[in-house]
This record gives structure tokens, C-alpha cells and sequence, in this order.
């Protein structure tokens, strides 16, 4: 199957990569330098769950679309139930048009368990509906899944989860750093210590891309 796009990559937390219906912001630090406490990362997520709300409506997600999200903005939470049942939604909806849509099904990506699925870029050319400016995806992907899909990807257990896998290249990435004599806080948040690298390898400040070198 050619020309698909595989929409969890849209949500997926590969660092600092380009996107094609999305992109996932990490945290802000605190002005202490650290991440935000669980209660300030729901109440930031519930703040963002309100924008998706209004941003839902706007699109014309389903009623079941909308009361996830409700559900989301008072619990700060999207169960993986409710963000299967979503994508199984869209699913659907794309076989009903149609659609030639991919699924692969669970699959880990930092961790975190995502659905892997794809429209093939015919369809949703077809089938367009904005989600923003300049921003069309597929009808059914807007109707029926895509900000419960967001909301999943970066709610405060999710991105836990994430963060837990990092560090697991802490010490790997630290050695590659320190090989090219690039300094950074050894104790500093391995989410941040990662986008420095990137960038200092982007703006070739490092001659080399150590999140490739430690097989990240």
C-alpha cells in the first residue's frame, strides 16, 4: 500500500520531529528549571483539553468525540478504552467511505502504547476537513478521533511514561556528548538535554547526531 499517511506519527512524541498533522510540545519548565508538578501539568492539560473542545466543535467531531473530551476536561484523563474506541471510530468511518486505511494496531512508541493507523493521501484528499488554518486531515479522523488523540498522546500520565523511557538513555547520551566536548548539566532533564543535542547537530554545533548513535 502506497502514499499513506500514518496518522499517530501526527501525535507520537519523536523528538522534535516534523509532523504532518501535529506536533507534541513538552512540558515548560518551571522557572526552577524542572518540569511541572502532577497538579500544574493536569491543570495545564485540563487548559489545553478546553481549547480542543472548542477546536472539536468547530470541526464537527461526533457527539462521542465531544464527551470523551468533556469527560477528559473533568477527570484529566483519557482512559485507553476511550481512545481505542475512538480510533476503532475512525476506522470505521474510512472503510464506510472507501477508504484503503492501514492498521496496524497497538504498538509502543516511548513506552506508550499508540494505534498505528494510515489514510491513504487519495482519500483524505477526497474527503478533506479543516482542523485549522491552512490544516486539512480526513473527515473521519476529524469527526471521530483526532483531538481525543492529541489529548491521549499529552495528557500528564502519557508524557510520564515518555519521560521514563529517556531516561533510560541518560547515561548513553551524556558519553556521546562528552566524546565531541559538548557540555551540558549531566542532571538536567533528559527531555531538554535531547532537544539540545539536536539542535547543537542541527546548527552543527556537534558533529554528530548522538540520538541516532544510542539507537533512540
Amino acid at each position: 500500500m502506497s502514499n499513506i499517511k500514518t496518522i499517530f506519527v501526527a501525535f507520537a512524541s519523536a523528538l522534535l520531529a516534523g509532523c504532518s498533522l501535529g506536533s507534541d510540545n513538552h512540558d515548560q519548565p518551571s522557572n526552577d528549571g524542572s518540569r511541572a508538578s502532577q497538579p500544574d501539568a493536569q491543570h495545564e492539560f485540563v487548559e489545553k483539553v478546553n481549547g480542543y473542545l472548542a477546536n472539536a466543535k468547530r470541526s464537527g467531531a461526533t457527539s462521542e468525540q465531544i464527551a470523551i473530551l468533556e469527560q477528559a476536561e473533568a477527570s484529566a484523563e483519557v482512559s485507553i478504552e476511550d481512545y481505542e474506541a475512538s480510533v476503532d471510530a475512525t476506522l470505521d468511518c474510512l472503510h464506510e467511505s472507501g477508504a484503503d486505511a492501514l492498521d496496524n494496531g497497538m504498538i509502543e512508541s516511548e513506552g506508550l502504547s499508540i494505534r498505528q493507523y494510515g489514510v491513504p493521501v487519495s482519500a483524505e484528499e477526497s474527503h478533506p476537513r479543516a482542523i485549522g488554518d491552512g490544516v486539512t486531515i480526513h473527515r473521519c479522523v476529524a469527526e471521530h478521533s483526532y483531538w481525543i488523540e492529541i489529548a491521549y498522546q499529552l495528557q500528564p500520565s502519557s508524557r510520564e511514561v515518555r519521560q521514563e523511557y529517556r531516561e533510560g538513555f541518560r547515561e548513553e547520551l551524556l558519553e556521546c556528548y562528552s566524546s565531541r566536548g559538548f557540555e551540558v548539566d549531566e542532571h538536567g532533564d533528559i527531555t531538554e538535554l535531547m532537544e539540545l543535542g539536536m539542535y547543537a547537530y542541527e546548527s552543527d554545533t556537534i558533529d554528530a547526531n548522538c540520538l541516532a548513535e544510542i539507537g533512540y
